[in-house]
């Protein structure tokens, strides 16, 4: 049998089809994070790549790198972006706060 829907029956369709989607795509609002930390406050440097290697090196560092953290001050030293020198580089930055002991510490072996 082949016959035309009615305005209602159209809206309950379409009621149903879109109460389907938002059953089917789970709920905005309730998305979590898998883990939470919380952080103490930390003293965060961010400088040119010189004077980030010259402090490390007066910590008896030997290397070059791009940033370090010092536990003992909780200061975390980075250089600035290469892009932008008003904001730190943020692979270095990332990098050096799992070294906080809230995050990670310390997991270089």
């Amino acid at each position: 049998m082949n016959r035309e829907l009615t305005n209602l029956e159209g809206v309950m369709v379409l009621v149903i089809l879109a109460l389907g989607a938002v059953l089917a795509s789970g709920c905005a609002t309730a998305n979590t994070p898998l883990r939470e930390y919380e952080v103490k406050p930390f003293t965060l440097i961010v400088a040119s790549p010189e004077y980030i290697q010259t402090a490390w090196e007066s910590t008896g560092g030997t290397r070059d790198v791009g940033g370090f953290f010092v536990p003992a001050t909780r200061t975390i030293y980075v250089e600035y972006s290469i892009h932008d020198h008003t904001q730190p580089n943020f692979a270095y930055l990332g990098h050096e706060l799992w070294h906080l002991p809230e995050l990670g510490g310390r997991f270089h072996k």
